[in-house]
């Protein structure tokens, strides 16, 4: 196992790579992980952007319109919005959140990646810790501090956008069933609030769409779901007809929802599946907290959580 300097594109990175996993972030770029790539095949597993130079945004920008590609983490919201709650109400917490354009500090230990960040309209500090649980799978611990006195409102996503091909599925545990429509630009799923049983949905016109499915962009769509119900079981996992399996493992007593994105183009043209470990349903803090949502950090208050990410190959 060897932790590294290089260059992703244009950008200064920093690789952890093993016999059988090469994972590469990006310090300057929100600590991103940016590349993912299973030596045994050579597959690249992370969604990609197309270009030589990474498409870099100033803090406050737009995330489509940047290098979107990748893990970023989204905090303290996915959707632009207002804070609501004193003493920040008003402040504008930015689209798909503020850490994944800020530049957080890096420090290589041992065999550990160590970056923390702190927040910019809101007072906290975000940390995390990353290392090779084994050679199959990637562990990060992260750390949530709250440095004032008031609660804070909020929700923390793992952004992971993954390269698929036609064929590959979307698997979840066996319970979970009951799930809720986010953006449909087709309708197949219905509209925004609708509820739709996994994997099978029925649209208004009775036709049946299976979610779990890419079809590799022959739709031309774009669908994004939460399982309305929290995880007691914590994973989620992409299986390709190669025999590659992308699971995401996290502690499911803090990490208890779980959103996804069937990306076949559409509107944005972006061909990706995205798992979506989240912390609060419906992409913003304050609509979570409608939802029983596990998103308030009270004053001085520290959270921590974890994620793994683990790939297999089936023959």
């Amino acid at each position: 196992m060897k932790i590294y300097k290089s260059k992703y594109k244009d950008i200064e990175s920093i690789c952890m790579e093993n016999d059988k996993l090469k994972v590469e972030f990006l310090p300057s770029q929100g600590a991103k992980m940016a590349s993912l790539v299973f030596k045994k095949t050579g597959r690249e597993l992370l969604y990609q952007n197309k270009g030589s130079k990474y498409r870099t945004k100033n803090y406050d920008g737009d995330y489509v319109s940047g290098e979107c590609s990748g893990f970023d983490d989204m905090f303290p919201t996915i959707e632009k919005c207002f804070y609501e709650s004193f003493p920040w109400a008003g402040a504008v917490l930015p689209d798909h959140g503020e850490v994944w354009s800020l530049n957080w500090e890096s420090k290589i230990q041992k065999d550990e990646l160590l970056f923390s960040v702190k927040g910019i309209r809101i007072p906290y500090r975000l940390e995390k810790k990353i290392s090779f649980k084994t050679e199959n799978e990637i562990k990060i611990y992260y750390r949530l501090t709250n440095l004032s006195d008031f609660p804070i409102d909020f929700i923390w996503a793992g952004h992971i956008m993954l390269k698929p091909e036609k064929g590959c599925m979307m698997k979840f545990p066996e319970d979970m069933k009951k799930a809720v429509c986010t953006i449909s630009e087709s309708g197949a799923i219905g509209k925004y609030g609708d509820e739709f049983k996994f994997p099978i949905a029925q649209n208004s016109e009775g036709k049946h769409y299976d979610i779990s499915f890419y079809d590799g962009g022959k739709g031309n769509d774009f669908q994004k779901f939460y399982f309305k119900d929290k995880f007691s079981n914590g994973w989620g996992s992409l299986s390709y007809p190669t025999g590659e399996v992308f699971t995401v493992r996290f502690s499911e007593d803090s990490v208890k929802y779980f959103g996804a994105v069937n990306g076949e183009g559409g509107s944005l043209d972006l061909k990706c599946i995205i798992l979506e470990p989240c912390t609060g349903l419906f992409d913003r803090p304050d609509i979570a907290k409608k939802y029983d949502s596990d998103c308030v950090l009270n004053g001085s208050e520290t959270k921590e959580w974890s994620l793994g990410i683990g790939l297999d190959y089936k023959d």
